[in-house]
């Protein structure tokens, strides 16, 4: 499991140290052509010059660490997790596909794993995004894997002065599994448009 984790962070790393190349590459692309970037967010294919899919940018990642809680026992944890935009549900109104991992200590370690869809609007000074997922919860404690559906939230803010495409972020995560199960989960982190 340890393993496991170490490998998704490595991961994450590499893709979060391409992005710059990335984003300058689009960027310049779009900068060459005046007309190009406002075509672009007249079609509304993607996202607006704030949110977490900036210009050129279907998909962004997430990290960040907080509280969970599940069966009434607190848990100081760390979150991954990425979303891929896949068509537009409305002009501003993009659909995409989510995958979040957790790692949370206390009494117990938890590793939430929830694969589903979310839509986000990125037209304001800050984005939102909210979704449903289906959520497996493996853990330490004895007993069964408790699975079930879970609802997202997170609302992100653009920090241009650290680096274009970084968001602060806050998330809150609800997800009812079997067996009267809950989890509950408050985040704060960083998102990346890559």
């Amino acid at each position: 499991m340890v393993r496991t984790f170490v490998s998704l962070l490595a991961v994450t790393a590499g893709i979060v140290t391409s992005a710059p190349a990335l984003a300058a590459g689009e960027l310049d692309a779009i900068s060459q052509s005046p007309s190009g970037f406002q075509q672009q967010i007249g079609s509304g294919t993607t996202g607006g010059p704030t949110g977490p899919s900036a210009p050129g940018r279907g998909r962004f990642g997430w990290a960040g660490v907080g509280y969970y809680n599940a069966a009434s026992t607190g848990f100081f944890g760390f979150n991954l997790g990425g979303a891929l935009d896949v068509f537009p549900v409305m002009p501003d109104l993009p659909l995409a596909v989510i995958g979040n991992v957790g790692l949370a200590f206390g009494d117990a370690v938890i590793l939430p794993i929830s694969v589903g869809a979310a839509v986000h609007y990125d037209r304001l000074p800050f984005s939102l995004l909210g979704g449903a997922t289906f959520t497996l919860v493996p853990h330490t404690e004895g007993g069964g894997t408790p699975v079930g559906l879970g609802l997202l939230g997170m609302i992100t803010y653009p920090m241009p002065q650290i680096r274009q495409g970084i968001s602060a972020m806050a998330q809150l995560q609800y997800h009812f599994l079997d067996d009267g199960f809950s989890l509950f989960v408050l985040d704060v982190g960083l998102t990346m448009a890559f």
